[in-house]
């Protein structure tokens, strides 16, 4: 078996805790999240790297310094996420909460990392989510700021994420990375945290009837160990399903994310 070098984010909770758990036992491991203590107790014999995934700084801050101190990566899991602030928040730089956490991160981290993936062997692993097909992204509106609603922008920054990994394998075929998104479904975790109590209520009663985070994560767990799932569509359950967006849709996601973050991406071309 050949260990990789695996980074992973938001591995202090749900599924990422989940992959991350299992990942270690066989892999070299870099955790990057925001709970430092947590990391530590949790992953004591892997590297760990801080930052708010909300804050577009420390993002950049803790990629450039993965960047530093590692000759290479074989995968960028990007897993992070929030299921939608309660009300329309912003961080202190002015960014919508929930897109950047969920999105605007994973965007700074691979924009940082690229030439650490090696191009037709490491791969980038999307955390995707059915969500994306009820809320189309509306470009002129991209925080979802005119009638905000937490789950309405959740599936915008999962659509997101999701054009992001459609984009590179569009892109860059064998020239670059090995995209892979996945949905893993609706599974019990803590992703509720950030919403009021009486939804965190109803969501931990309704947790009862749903799958847990071993069948959430089998997909991933099989990617890592090199199954060879078709990249640049979405995998659900063991079946694959192209992804349907448009050029200009991808157009749009890559001006709006260079805007928002200063990184750009075409670059790399």
């Amino acid at each position: 078996m050949i260990k990789k070098k695996i980074l992973i984010t938001g591995a202090t909770s749900g599924l990422g805790k989940y992959l991350a758990g299992q990942a270690r036992q066989r892999h070299e491991l870099i955790i990057l999240g925001r709970n430092m203590n947590k990391m530590e107790e949790y992953f004591p014999d892997s590297a760990r790297y801080r930052a708010d995934l909300s804050s577009i700084s420390e993002v950049k801050k803790a990629a450039e310094q993965i960047s530093e101190e590692n000759e290479h990566l074989d995968l960028l899991i990007c897993n992070a996420g929030m299921l939608g602030a309660e009300s329309f928040t912003k961080t202190p730089e002015g960014i919508e909460q929930t897109l950047a956490v969920n999105y605007l991160s994973h965007y700074i981290l691979l924009a940082t990392l690229w030439g650490k993936l090696t191009p037709g062997s490491s791969k980038v692993i999307m955390i995707g989510s059915a969500s994306a097909a009820w809320y189309p992204v509306n470009f002129s509106d991209p925080e979802s700021e005119q009638d905000y609603r937490p789950l309405k922008a959740y599936g915008r920054s999962k659509a997101m994420l999701m054009m992001l990994g459609k984009w590179i394998y569009d892109e860059w075929g064998q020239a670059g990375p090995i995209p892979y998104i996945v949905d893993p479904g609706t599974f019990s975790s803590g992703i509720a945290r950030s919403r009021a109590r009486w939804f965190q209520f109803i969501y931990g009663l309704a947790s009862w009837a749903m799958s847990g985070v071993e069948n959430a994560g089998s997909e991933v767990i099989n990617l890592i160990e090199g199954a060879n799932y078709p990249p640049g569509k979405i995998i659900k359950k063991g079946k694959v399903k192209d992804l349907v967006f448009s050029r200009e849709e991808i157009s749009n996601l890559m001006h709006m994310s260079r805007t928002l973050t200063g990184c750009d991406l075409n670059r790399m071309r």
